[in-house]
């Protein structure tokens, strides 16, 4: 009894496409969809931003804190919180840490 071959109904050519073949099939594909999307009015869904809008710094510093607190607040108390470290020039943990100081002393 002999074993059927499973690769016999395959044609000659070789079944893999090369990297450069890839690329370019991808390309194409982009290129198609951002026509169809075009011809739709279909829009981009890249990231827009608001004018006046000020990108905020982020704050990254080294103070041995690893505890994590979230809290809701307005936008106004946000808006303090982050102008009092900046005027004190100091880490919002630090901010806070003074803050509950101040409270326990009054």
């Amino acid at each position: 009894m002999s074993r059927i071959n499973p690769f016999e109904n395959l044609s000659d050519e070789f079944p893999l496409k090369s990297k450069n073949q890839i690329k370019k099939s991808v390309e194409n594909e982009k290129e198609l969809i951002d026509r169809i999307a075009e011809d739709n009015n279909f829009p981009s869904r890249q990231a827009s931003y608001k004018e006046n809008t000020p990108i905020k710094q982020q704050r990254r510093y080294r103070t041995g804190r690893n505890q994590q607190l979230n809290i809701k607040a307005t936008e106004q108390t946000i808006n303090k919180f982050y102008r009092l470290a900046d005027k004190e020039n100091i880490t919002l943990g630090e901010l806070l840490e003074r803050a509950l100081d101040a409270l326990e002393k009054a």
